[in-house]
């Protein structure tokens, strides 16, 4: 009776761990390299953004590829350093793991998920730092006489930003339609908030108003 019930324990984790490592190898989607130096990337992870079907051109090799299997499931890139973590990546007909490069330059960006996102009048914001205060879920109303700069290229901050000296919102990455802008610089006012996702809390003052700053 225990053999019969110890087989079936190991049966059953035999099972899972197999479930495990199909949902992971699914997960992970292989880069394509294209000569000389291009890459295409279907998952980038940045910050809180997935930005999908990425195409670039590689820099330099910082760290060379090892190992039979990724670290991870998904490509990294880190603003700070312009490097790039590569998980997978098909070279001719071969597949390297784990190296690490710099971005040359972004060619395009098809989507980007957990981002800005623009509906032609509203901003929405899941997260931007207030010097070093967190804020989520913040809307608001914007207009072309709010952009104050759009850089492009790959993004240079991992999550929005609000200077309120200059009274500027950078925004690493925005989806407008089925485009995606980034590197977004705007002018922000407190009359552009329609409203940020916290209750009862004492937010940032953008100006003078007597309930300012209070949602």
């Amino acid at each position: 009776m225990h053999e019969v019930l110890a087989l079936q324990h190991w049966a059953r984790s035999a099972i899972g761990a197999f479930v495990l490592i199909a949902v992971a190898l699914q997960a992970l989607a292989t880069d394509i390299f294209t000569a000389p130096n291009g890459l295409n990337i279907s998952s980038l992870r940045i910050g809180n953004g997935t930005y999908s079907n990425v195409v670039l051109t590689i820099g330099t090799i910082v760290t060379l590829p090892s190992g039979t299997s990724a670290k991870g499931t998904e490509d990294s890139y880190n603003p700070a350093n312009n490097q790039l973590m590569v998980q997978a990546v098909q070279v001719g007909s071969t597949t390297d793991y784990n190296a690490v490069v710099t971005v040359g330059h972004l060619t395009s960006i098809g989507s980007v998920s957990g981002a800005d996102t623009f509906d032609g009048t509203h901003l929405h914001v899941p997260y931007v730092l207030v010097g070093a205060t967190p804020y989520y879920n913040v809307v608001l109303n914007i207009s072309l006489a709010n952009v104050v700069a759009l850089h492009g290229g790959m993004p240079s901050v991992q999550i929005d930003q609000y200077n309120a000296s200059a009274g500027q919102l950078t925004i690493p990455a925005v989806q407008f339609g089925s485009k995606v802008y980034t590197n977004v610089v705007l002018k922000v006012a407190h009359s552009d908030i329609v409203s940020v996702g916290l209750t009862e809390s004492v937010l940032y003052s953008f100006g003078t108003s007597p309930n300012d700053g209070i949602m």
